[in-house]
């Protein structure tokens, strides 16, 4: 439950923020590491503060590691034994589960053909995996997770589990399933659409009996083509902006017939191109929250700019980042923060000895720092957990556990900071409760097993990078006759509203 009213008030609040400052101007440092990898780098994922890298290395910045590993707690780690064979895409699942694909036969201990998952501690096969189609040296080179919760993996394939299943499938959890006639080519990149809409990019030109040049959209039943599709060699990278539009790149020429090197948008049922595109192959995307979008691959200007395989599109110019790589960008790991990390084939960033692997940081990033502590409760300490920064064009996410079993929790937001005993204007809370966020914003939150989430809508408006927003839950506890019998706050924390 949510008072509207006071989400009305902070979106004023955060209007007339805007209306008073100037926007920012963000700037870009490049940041490696001169031990970098040993092999390319496919794959990076980051939703939870925890970076997984994957590949075809077995050294990563001086760790011993067998094509996976995962920063935490200040330092990279080897994913247990890792995996015998190329890594080449990676993802989390709902439950916190990291799926990798590639064209390994075993994980850890386990046998796992073309993909496994990693648990936090060890590896374990989903079924059989998956039959290689050795003419293409990869099994799983794509991977998406549907709004059901469904993995779909994609790559170069004649089965999965004991499903027939052409370059493309579906693991509910327990089993695989073929994805309709599938297709008969490659499958490279995967995306889910803000509508939850599965597209599929790749080197193939038809599912079945229907003509989908190098990328279609699945329906629940069947794949559907996108206009007349992309030229010559197809897609090799997908992504979606937040408003619905599909972004494209690979090493076509035209998208729907028109002209469109390497990058292109299908939008509002047409093709069209992102300016005068790039001059070479795209090999990855990354749409961020604001629907600016990250192209990389390998190519030497973008538009009219110089850049080395790396480039932004705004919606109307592109721009570089200093001399960018000088080899090719593989993958663009979008962190938590806003910030990038980008991998490949590359021994320099910008002039930066960092083998492979690098960060792209923005002045303009996100930040979240801890402001208070929390007082116990009826459900002992409610915690406070950031789930998604404030960026801008995205929603500010957080969780609250240890709630009581009874009780309305009180979701407190403020443009400002404060310092109030909650005894003051609660009296039935505990010694050492504070309040350290200002209540500008209050919304009554029903718990769920003991938890409680809130959500803001942070508008898309360059002059609110740098806002700060103070946050806190307070649980209220009742008995059976609905009287308040207690009052507890969680820790408090300050997130900042930034951007790439």
């Amino acid at each position: 439950m949510h008072h509207r009213s006071t989400v009305s008030l902070l979106a004023t609040a955060l209007a007339l923020i805007a209306a008073s400052q100037a926007q920012a101007q963000c700037t870009y440092t490049w940041n490696g590491n001169a031990a970098g990898a040993d092999g390319t780098v496919t794959g990076v994922w980051d939703d939870t503060d925890i970076v997984h890298v994957v590949g075809r290395f077995t050294t990563f910045q001086g760790v011993p590691a067998n094509r996976a590993v995962r920063f935490q707690n200040g330092q990279w780690q080897a994913l247990g034994a890792g995996l015998n064979g190329d890594a080449l895409s990676v993802l989390r699942l709902p439950n916190g589960e990291i799926v990798v694909g590639g064209s390994f036969t075993v994980a850890g201990a386990s046998t796992a053909n073309g993909i496994a998952k990693w648990d936090g501690a060890n590896w374990s096969a989903l079924g059989s995996g998956m039959s290689q189609q050795a003419i293409f040296g990869a099994a799983v080179s794509a991977l998406a997770v549907l709004p059901s919760g469904d993995l779909v993996a994609g790559g170069a394939f004649n089965s999965a589990g004991a499903q027939p299943a052409s370059n493309i499938a579906r693991w509910n959890g327990t089993a695989w399933s073929a994805l309709g006639a599938g297709f008969n080519g490659v499958v490279r990149g995967l995306a889910v659409t803000p509508a939850g809409a599965l597209v599929a990019v790749g080197s193939f030109t038809a599912s079945g009996a229907t003509v989908v040049n190098g990328i279609a959209q699945w329906n629940g039943s069947q794949w559907l083509a996108l206009g007349s599709g992309l030229g010559l060699f197809g897609g090799a990278a997908v992504a979606t902006r937040p408003n619905g539009d599909i972004l494209v790149g690979g090493s076509f020429v035209t998208a729907g017939g028109v002209a469109a090197p390497h990058v292109a948008q299908w939008s509002g049922g047409a093709w069209s191109s992102l300016g005068a595109g790039v001059s070479g192959p795209v090999t990855a995307l990354a749409a961020l929250p604001n629907g600016d979008l990250i192209v990389g691959g390998s190519f030497n200007a973008a538009g009219p700019v110089a850049t080395g395989n790396l480039a932004k599109w705004n919606g109307a110019t592109w721009t570089g980042f200093g001399s960018g790589t000088n080899g090719l960008v593989q993958t663009i790991g979008k962190l938590r923060n806003g910030n990038l990390a980008i991998g490949g084939d590359f021994a320099q960033a910008n002039g930066v000895v960092s083998p492979r692997f690098v960060n792209l940081d923005s002045s303009c990033a996100a930040s979240v720092v801890a402001t208070g502590a929390g007082c116990a409760g009826q459900g002992g300490v409610p915690a406070l957990a950031v789930s998604e920064y404030p960026m801008l064009g995205q929603t500010f996410r957080s969780r609250c556990t240890n709630l009581p079993p009874l009780s309305i929790v009180l979701g407190v937001l403020g443009l400002a900071p404060t310092a109030l005993p909650l005894a003051i204007a609660l009296p039935q809370a505990g010694a050492g409760c504070t309040l350290y966020a200002n209540p500008d914003v209050v919304d009554a939150l029903v718990p769920a097993a003991g938890a409680a989430t809130y959500a803001l809508a942070i508008p898309n408006v360059p002059a609110l990078v740098g806002t700060q927003l103070h946050h806190q839950y307070v649980p209220l506890a009742f008995d059976f006759a609905f009287n308040l019998v207690g009052a507890s706050a969680s820790n408090a924390v300050q997130a900042n509203v930034g951007s790439f």
